[in-house]
């Protein structure tokens, strides 16, 4: 199964490689989500949304809103475009970038869970619209200490584990040498036996919620809400409101006419 990169927003807000201007790339992004609804079963997604947005420097809240919000407005292309948001938007899937703050990465992702079916309720069944994978990819970045790389390890398993406990169904932690690309193999070893260890000797997938009941990342997670809304509210103000379709709350993106 390959996963269809397609989120050109983030190109635009982060990584810099657009070839073409918003408009064309937007109908594109449309049209290629129109194709792949018509059958190709080989690709597991019409859209991968990726975690450049954090990687180019974004707070943690700042990439949850703008990564969401590029979602919906994938979502109201493609509406617009005929296609019923139950025949899609389980095909979505998000890359957060995890980084090594543990319980603001638990409250983004948890954050994340609570606004996505809000904006895909549209009278459409939200349990099924709801099932986008959030995926969160272990931050390239922060693995910067070259004089001691070995600490990356430890690192790469906070950032996964805090994936975990925040509920997205899967997490990719990276090599820990990925910043030299150096001795690829054990480290793609290492990173793959972090996986094995969370999944199989911690026992934390034994429990659907683990941290469920929580005060604290319930007030972290509606504050991370907060803020994602407060991002909303300035994409919002600064686009042009006749792009922006009422059902998301304004929370779309450049949307073509």
């Amino acid at each position: 199964m390959a996963r269809c990169r397609n989120d050109i927003l983030k190109e635009y807000q982060a990584q810099k490689e657009f070839i073409f201007p918003p408009r064309p790339s937007l109908r594109l992004v449309r049209d290629t989500i129109a194709f792949l609804h018509r059958g190709d079963a080989a690709l597991a997604s019409d859209l991968d949304l990726r975690y450049h947005i954090r990687e180019a420097g974004s707070t943690a809240a700042q990439e949850l809103a703008f990564t969401v919000a590029n979602g919906f407005a994938y979502v109201e292309l493609a509406m617009r475009a005929g296609l019923p948001v139950d025949a899609f938007a389980p095909r979505l899937s998000f890359f957060f970038n995890a980084h090594v703050d543990f319980f603001e990465e638990i409250a983004k992702y948890r954050a994340a869970r609570r606004i996505w079916p809000v904006g895909c309720a549209t009278g459409t069944e939200p349990a099924r619209a709801v099932v986008a994978d959030a995926l969160p990819h272990a931050d390239g970045r922060g693995l910067a200490h070259r004089a001691q790389p070995e600490v990356n390890v430890v690192r790469t398993a906070i950032e996964a584990l805090a994936g975990v406990l925040g509920g997205p169904r899967a997490c990719t932690p990276i090599r820990w040498t990925r910043r030299w690309r150096f001795r690829r193999r054990k480290a793609a070893r290492v990173a793959l036996r972090t996986q094995q260890v969370i999944a199989h000797e911690t026992r934390v997938t034994s429990v659907a919620d683990p941290l469920g009941g929580s005060w604290y990342v319930k007030r972290f997670t509606e504050e991370m809400e907060r803020r994602a809304e407060g991002v909303f509210a300035q994409i919002e103000e600064l686009g042009d409101g006749s792009m922006l379709d009422a059902r998301f709350a304004g929370r779309g993106g450049l949307v073509p006419g």
